[in-house]
């Protein structure tokens, strides 16, 4: 079992959510007030980098409908 960590997870954990997916040259030090005062839930959202994004079918969308 390797100790060696992923230095794409070390960078990832420390950018704040609203960075995430934004292309570096963009980056601002301080959060935008129009995200500033988001729910957790979004917040968990706009954290998630792209390529963790998975698109969901038209049958598990209508069974989280369902569950709500």
């Amino acid at each position: 079992m390797s100790n060696v960590v992923d230095t794409r997870d070390v960078v990832r954990e420390s950018v704040p959510f609203w960075n995430v997916n934004v292309p570096r040259e963009k980056w601002t030090d301080e959060c935008p007030d129009y995200l500033a005062n988001i729910d957790e839930s979004d917040r968990r959202h706009l954290s998630l980098w792209d390529d963790e994004y998975k698109v969901q079918g038209w049958e598990e969308v209508t069974e989280i409908i369902r569950m709500d």
